[in-house]
């Protein structure tokens, strides 16, 4: 399925990648899927799995634009194909992406549908909490055991560090 990837234009592997992320997010817990209720606050949960003594400065530093969206949204999409929880879905979208008339109108949501998709993969091996209090908000991220036993975590952190200059 990895090799159909290249296949996809930028419109039909956000179209998936968004498709994915509203099929996983339907088997998340209630509390997962309203730990994260904004852009600001997904940049937040990515920039903790990197360094979570620095999140909020980290977060401060995101720098992805429209133009890298689709680029980095790839990634996430091949991502979601090697692991046995979103290969299916996955390899079904890229082998099949929506079509025309189901695709998102994008002008300005690719990074919301990107942040969104690497929060989702994140949840399906990570436990999200979020405390939110007097105006701030702060997450942690507890992995699963089992998910040690996986490379997703790895391949989500390598994407994310590249969205997080330090």
């Amino acid at each position: 399925m990895t090799a159909m990837l290249p296949n996809l234009d930028d419109a039909e592997v956000l179209a998936a990648l968004q498709e994915l992320t509203a099929e996983i997010r339907e088997t998340l817990s209630t509390d997962q899927r309203e730990a994260v209720r904004s852009a600001e606050e997904a940049r937040l949960a990515l920039a903790t799995l990197l360094a979570p003594e620095q999140a909020q400065d980290l977060a401060e530093s995101f720098r992805v634009d429209r133009g890298q969206a689709a680029a980095i949204g790839r990634q996430v999409l091949a991502t979601a194909l090697t692991d046995p929880l979103t290969a299916e879905p996955a390899g079904r979208l890229v082998a099949d992406p929506p079509k025309d008339d189901q695709m998102v109108a994008l002008g300005g949501v690719e990074v919301a549908i990107v942040l969104g998709a690497l929060v989702t993969l994140l949840q399906t091996k990570a436990r999200v909490k979020v405390e939110r209090k007097a105006g701030t908000v702060d997450f942690s991220i507890d992995v699963e055991k089992q998910a040690a036993e996986t490379t997703l975590i790895d391949k989500l952190v390598t994407i994310v560090g590249g969205m997080f200059p330090r």
